[in-house]
């Protein structure tokens, strides 16, 4: 908003959300044609070393062998155990998941699943499973964010030894609720140097009884649960919800700026604990935000240098003989290419200063109402390829996400990707060009009739 001149185009707060919502329809059509052909290259090896790695029980006596049971309500109701398996192994740290035997998944079905640490984690955050002694856990209160998972070695003197473990003696005792041992089955009596994983409120972990019960402690890295479910959590949620509504509201109405709407907006989420301080600065990402003001710094750069303008006239030179239709598909490559290597912020803050030249090229000498509609659905056309990087693991965060999770590497995106990144680029073109161009003049026909 901030890289285009103001004095020819202005963006309002929903004015990518009609042409957005067709590209979003088209795009999600394109990746539905080509989906059975979106296999990833590295799928089979994963596959192959998970069988591998299951099959000499070697791995077993490193791993929790922990129950999840499907929620009433699930996604997963009724689909085949065999595929929900198939598709939770895919995450980090699992590395097996087991059926009874049912094709059909019902209410209340379990799961057993072998896991590190982190695959605790990451099925713990999957919406519709449930751990199965989550009653046990829900015992130990609200303050969901001051609790986490612990590896724990049991102390030759602790009092866990020889026992069965006792939920309610844990909880008085140590603010924790057990949830496996490692490389044990359930119901298995624990002894001195076993490692037990259990949830525990953090005051806890240095107090005397805890040092006395267990030698060793690690915390398992963002595992704190997820704080749904309760009343506390749907009056928070609708807070949360109306608080966006009224700030999205006082934006587009010109009646608050976002900067300070959204200051109040993190006011209201600290004021209503659905976040603490310690999770917005943690929130705040520095090398982004860096990225950004460097971007911002060479772009005036690049205009106090005249090379934003040298740059702009040579493609413009390209695409013009081309028309409209040249123009954009010369700038959404460009867009599109820079943001394979850096962030699209970025990109916006350098490709913006150039579309007023780029936009004088093809309106005669005065014509202001050319050049803001020109500038207007080339700043479409610019935020459209920049925010869709396709084609490289590089251009998001997202895409590096699910890169290692996915089994996918950087051939795949080019190779997958390439061909829905040129659905996306005619498409943009097409619905701009139709918005921008054509629209305007049926409508004025319409009206003059």
């Amino acid at each position: 908003k901030d890289s285009v001149d103001k004095n020819l185009y202005e963006m309002g707060f929903f004015d990518l959300s009609a042409i957005g919502s067709g590209l979003c329809v088209v795009t999600f059509a394109a990746i539905a044609v080509c989906q059975p052909f979106l296999h990833s290259s590295a799928v089979e090896s994963v596959d192959s070393s998970k069988a591998a790695a299951s099959g000499t029980g070697k791995a077993s006596t490193n791993l929790y062998q922990i129950r999840f049971r499907i929620r009433p309500g699930s996604s997963f109701v009724s689909m085949n155990s065999a595929d929900v398996c198939v598709q939770l192994k895919r995450l980090p740290g699992v590395k097996d998941v087991k059926s009874a035997g049912s094709e059909s998944i019902p209410e209340g079905f379990e799961l057993k699943a072998s896991l590190e640490d982190i695959g605790v984690v990451a099925l713990r955050q999957m919406k519709g499973l449930a751990i199965a002694n989550e009653e046990a856990l829900l015992q130990l209160g609200m303050e969901r964010e001051r609790r986490h998972l612990y590896e724990a070695v049991l102390d030759g003197s602790s009092v866990q030894v020889g026992l069965p473990l006792d939920n309610d003696a844990m909880r008085q005792a140590l603010g924790a609720c057990p949830i496996a041992l490692r490389g044990k089955e359930d119901a298995v009596i624990p002894k001195a140097g076993d490692i037990l994983l259990l949830e525990a409120d953090e005051r806890y972990v240095v107090g005397p009884v805890w040092q006395r019960e267990f030698s060793m402690t690690r915390m398992v890295p963002n595992s704190s649960p997820q704080r749904v479910g309760g009343v506390h959590d749907r009056i928070r949620c609708v807070l949360v919800c109306l608080g966006m509504l009224g700030l999205i509201s006082l934006v587009t109405f010109d009646m608050l700026d976002l900067a300070s709407g959204a200051g109040v907006f993190v006011m209201l989420l600290v004021m209503s604990n659905a976040h603490s301080m310690a999770t917005i600065y943690k929130s705040i990402k520095g090398p982004v935000l860096l990225t950004i003001a460097g971007a911002s710094g060479l772009s005036e750069a690049l205009q106090e240098t005249g090379i934003a303008v040298f740059a702009s006239q040579k493609l413009t030179d390209f695409a013009l003989p081309y028309g409209q239709c040249g123009m954009r598909l010369s700038l959404y490559f460009l867009c599109a290419f820079l943001s394979m290597f850096m962030n699209n912020s970025a990109t916006i803050a350098i490709i913006g200063p150039m579309l007023g030249t780029m936009a004088a090229a093809s309106c005669a000498e005065g014509d202001r109402d050319c050049m803001a509609s020109d500038v207007k659905s080339l700043t479409f056309v610019m935020v459209y390829a920049a925010g869709t990087c396709l084609t490289s693991p590089l251009g998001y965060q997202t895409n590096l996400m699910v890169m290692k999770d996915g089994g996918y590497t950087f051939g795949d995106f080019t190779k997958f990707g390439a061909l829905i990144q040129a659905v996306h680029m005619v498409s943009t073109v097409l619905l701009v060009t139709l918005a921008n161009d054509w629209w305007p003049k049926i409508y004025a026909s319409s009206v003059g009739n």
